[in-house]
């Protein structure tokens, strides 16, 4: 993947609608199991000495944002660009990727020795920000392409082909773009539908598998190709093989997403309102975990690298990403993750959506 509950979505922008209305406890538990999730394979990134650990992260990676991203698109199905809307994704996701970048390029001072800002190259985990950004002002021309998903395939398929540029992490918002077009095609019975029997256990079945492949065969597969951030000429593969490669992530995607949506609970719990304010966890959890690796070093310790030390790893990342979604936290960082800056805007965009004039 705090106050009263945010209406940031997980973890992207606001979500593209503002009225008020109740949230559907089902997406918010999706988020929230899956901010954790990050945050858990940001912390194992030093541990992948363990072929085990490994698997997990291969597998993990191309589950949780795939995933997002498809809640991402989902709910932004109403975005139609009225100045409210506008507002809040300038003030949720622009403004937070410029300070946030500032932040993340002072923060290596301590962790590299040296500053390094630059918008047009996002570093870490806010290459999402940008991909947001502009997945959502593409939402309007989805829903009039005749064959949407089948373009945002043939258009991820294409950028794999290239060598992709690293401005504004262009590789991913090209190759990640099919999930979001899903997310924008798909109605609540489509996710009503997943939860048939044979659908579930059929899905952890082959999630399995899929875990036992990538534990056999891990070692031979760039990180990269779950990342989604390289094409034809960075990653080191033949030309021919490229393609067979990312259908394979495609599918294994699909599989590892559709059972996590099948699996993902449909009641309200006590943390359920904690995913609305993964924005929180999502963009402070990384000073944490670049600090405890580049910054003191904790990962030199033998025996984090045991099957014991991944488990604690595990634990300490997952409760961190719960403390950055309580209300002190929340509160705390709320100026700099949900600016609300209305001096910067016209009356017109801070009007509630029913009072806005064509």
């Amino acid at each position: 993947m705090s106050a009263p509950a945010s209406s940031t979505t997980a973890p992207d922008a606001p979500p593209a609608n503002p009225r008020p209305t109740r949230k559907d406890p089902y997406f918010s538990n999706a988020k929230l199991i899956l901010i954790v999730l990050v945050a858990c394979g940001h912390a194992w990134a030093p541990l992948m000495d363990s072929d085990a650990v490994r698997a997990a992260y291969l597998v993990l990676y191309d589950l949780h944002m795939p995933a997002f991203i498809l809640i991402s698109g989902y709910l932004s199905r109403s975005f139609a660009g009225r100045p409210d809307q506008w507002r809040r994704l300038l003030t949720g996701v622009a403004l937070p990727y410029v300070t946030f970048s500032l932040a993340y390029g002072l923060m290596r001072i301590y962790t590299e020795g040296q500053f390094d800002w630059n918008l047009l190259y996002p570093w870490y985990l806010l290459w999402f920000l940008p991909a947001l950004f502009f997945w959502r002002l593409t939402s309007q021309i989805w829903k009039v392409v005749r064959w949407p998903i089948a373009v945002a395939f043939a258009i991820s398929f294409a950028a794999s082909l290239t060598a992709l540029s690293d401005v504004l992490d262009l590789g991913r918002i090209l190759q990640f773009l099919p999930f979001f077009v899903i997310g924008l095609r798909l109605r609540r019975e489509h996710f009503e539908a997943l939860r048939r029997p044979w659908i579930r256990w059929s899905g952890l079945a082959a999630t399995a598998g899929l875990l036992a492949v990538a534990y056999v065969f891990g070692s031979d597969l760039a990180p990269e190709w779950v990342y989604y951030n390289q094409g034809y000429g960075q990653l080191e593969t033949a030309l021919a093989w490229i393609v067979p490669i990312r259908v394979g992530t495609f599918l294994a995607a699909g599989i590892l997403v559709v059972t996590f949506l099948a699996w993902t609970p449909k009641r309200e719990f006590r943390l359920s309102a904690l995913g609305e304010r993964t924005i929180y966890a999502y963009l402070l959890h990384g000073f944490v975990i670049k600090i405890a690796d580049e910054g003191l070093d904790l990962y030199r310790f033998e025996w984090l690298h045991t099957p014991a030390g991944a488990v604690l790893v595990t634990l300490l990342a997952a409760g961190l990403a719960v403390l950055l979604m309580t209300a002190p936290v929340t509160r705390l960082f709320r100026w700099v993750v949900e600016p609300r800056m209305p001096w910067l805007f016209t009356a017109q965009s801070r009007r509630r959506p029913q009072e806005v004039t064509a």
